[in-house]
């Protein structure tokens, strides 16, 4: 494998786009071919940080992938799974195109081009972001700090200042923030001088070992759709302000890109779904952690013992996913779990709306 990327990376000096990458922040979504399937990339980049949602078709089934990386000043970019260290994607980009080599599980090179994207039912996206670095002490050189970094994203037409609003108040604004200062960068620092504030609070405390009071606070957004009138963002928050460990915080907000409504699940679902969508939803955990339907999840170390439904789920063209944080359905040390469920295992579930907007056949 590690022959074959020596070798990419020679080729890469072959691949020439129109143009080096020069924007700060920007995203667009992207469409392929990988595995022989199409494949649509949606893609933020903040400074030189991406954050990336893949979807495609593998082994016939439906495809999500969380994908993180960084780009530079020429626009020569890698991506990788959220939680791996080998690169997935590498190449170069600009706005319109993205081009390079995709890395197989089974250790093959695929070449990739992409293409930017813009169509009815989708729109233009910004996102903005904000890093700040204080002293808990100002006076002490040895001081220890605290780190922020917070990203958001809105949409770019003044046209759509519903729903900017909409997204602002619901997905980024903190509670008890001033909600009649809207603007993207006025959040960001609204955010920024709530956990400064909180962090110099500590300041009372003149006796703690300055090596103990170190602070990080990092936020990153994502788009998982923006298509059919809807939009679907994320945001992922991780946050350390002591303790044995951080925590990782990960929320998901559809809106209706015409009212600027964010999306409930009497949106998406009939009513009397909840029953089916638990049964789906164990089902899914079981496989997940390989455990036999004449077990307990409990005996496994879950908390309960059916998955119900929550209000923090995510849409795409391929399905629904439910999300749930540490601490929600196990402890810490299982991680987060992302329980997906395609349109297939949905029928007669979904919103006669919902469907019409998703070109869903009944």
């Amino acid at each position: 494998m590690k022959t074959k990327r020596f070798i990419v990376l020679f080729c890469l000096l072959g691949i020439a786009l129109t143009g080096a990458f020069a924007q700060e922040n920007f995203y667009s979504r992207y469409i392929g071919i990988l595995n022989n399937k199409p494949a649509l990339l949606n893609l933020v980049q903040v400074n030189s940080k991406l954050r990336a949602h893949l979807f495609f078709t593998e082994d016939n089934a439906a495809s999500h992938t969380v994908l993180t990386g960084m780009l530079n000043d020429q626009g020569d970019f890698f991506l990788k799974n959220e939680y791996e260290s080998d690169t997935l994607i590498k190449g170069r980009m600009s706005s319109r195109q993205l081009e390079g080599f995709y890395f197989t599980a089974s250790n093959d090179i695929q070449r990739l081009a992409f293409s930017a994207l813009d169509e009815a039912g989708s729109i233009a996206l910004m996102p903005y972001g904000l890093s700040v670095d204080k002293k808990l002490f100002e006076e002490r050189e040895e001081s220890p700090s605290a780190i922020f970094e917070s990203e958001l994203i809105v949409p770019q037409a003044e046209a759509l200042n519903q729903l900017q609003d909409s997204i602002l108040l619901q997905a980024f604004l903190e509670e008890g923030q001033n909600s009649a200062l809207l603007m993207p960068n006025q959040v960001l620092q609204q955010q920024a001088d709530t956990f400064f504030n909180n962090y110099k609070k500590l300041s009372s405390y003149d006796s703690l070992p300055s090596h103990s009071v170190q602070w990080i606070k990092s936020g990153e957004v994502g788009v998982v759709m923006n298509q059919h009138g809807l939009l679907c963002i994320e945001t992922s928050e991780y946050v350390f302000s002591g303790g044995a460990h951080g925590m990782l915080n990960r929320l998901f907000y559809v809106f209706d890109i015409n009212s600027g409504k964010r999306l409930k699940m009497e949106d998406i679902f009939l009513a009397q779904s909840d029953n089916i969508l638990t049964e789906l939803l164990t089902n899914e955990i079981r496989s997940r952690y390989e455990i036999q339907h004449d077990s307990s999840l409990k005996s496994f170390g879950l908390f309960v013992e059916v998955v119900e439904p929550n209000t923090n789920f995510w849409i795409s063209n391929s399905g629904i996913g439910f999300y749930y944080n540490s601490y929600e359905l196990a402890p810490y040390s299982y991680g987060q779990s992302d329980l997906f469920l395609p349109y297939t295992k949905l029928e007669g579930l979904l919103n006669t709306d919902l469907r019409e907007k998703l070109l869903l056949k009944e």
